[in-house]
């Protein structure tokens, strides 16, 4: 079943109940402007957290086995969560990064955000096994890269935030 209603102020209430719970969002309303065809036209990606082990342990279920570049993907999560990195930052993340010459994980990675520019240092400990895993993948599937992850279908290019968010939804 879905509920909805309209807050005080600018944002729309959507509550999902099912057996098991519910799950509530809240989204903002968009101007009139970004409507057409009562189609909702958003200027950018709304990122939500998830807050149930149960949807989490079926996210990663889902884009580790339900995907040709499953490993990759479930990777890029991984990252993400671990070193709660912004998507754009993830997808720019090159092998040099993460991986000494030999093919060991590197203990810390020293980037710079791109949305701000500051140094960031990455302890990388939490998804060392998951680092290993995706770069024993990226061999087998004959993937050569400098970016950490790169695009099945040009390898010399790293996959886009509006993909990843595809294949999120």
């Amino acid at each position: 079943m879905i509920a909805y209603s309209l807050s005080k102020g600018k944002h729309f209430i959507l509550q999902l109940l099912g057996t098991s719970g519910s799950v509530k969002f809240t989204l903002p309303l968009v101007p009139r402007d970004y409507v057409s065809n009562n189609e909702v036209i958003y200027m950018q990606q709304i990122v939500l957290p998830i807050k149930d082990s149960n949807v989490l342990k079926e996210v990663q279920d889902t884009l580790l086995n339900n995907f040709k570049a499953g490993r990759r993907n479930y990777t890029i999560f991984q990252v993400g969560k671990a070193t709660l990195l912004r998507v754009s930052d993830v997808m720019c993340l090159k092998q040099a990064d993460i991986f000494n010459p030999d093919g060991s994980i590197k203990q810390n990675a020293f980037i710079h955000d791109r949305k701000t520019g500051k140094p960031n240092t990455l302890y990388l400990k939490p998804v060392q096994t998951e680092l290993l895993l995706y770069r024993q993948w990226l061999l087998d599937h004959k993937l050569e890269s400098e970016w950490l992850f790169p695009s099945i279908q040009h390898p010399e290019r790293h996959i886009t935030e509006k993909q990843f968010y595809k294949i999120m939804r």
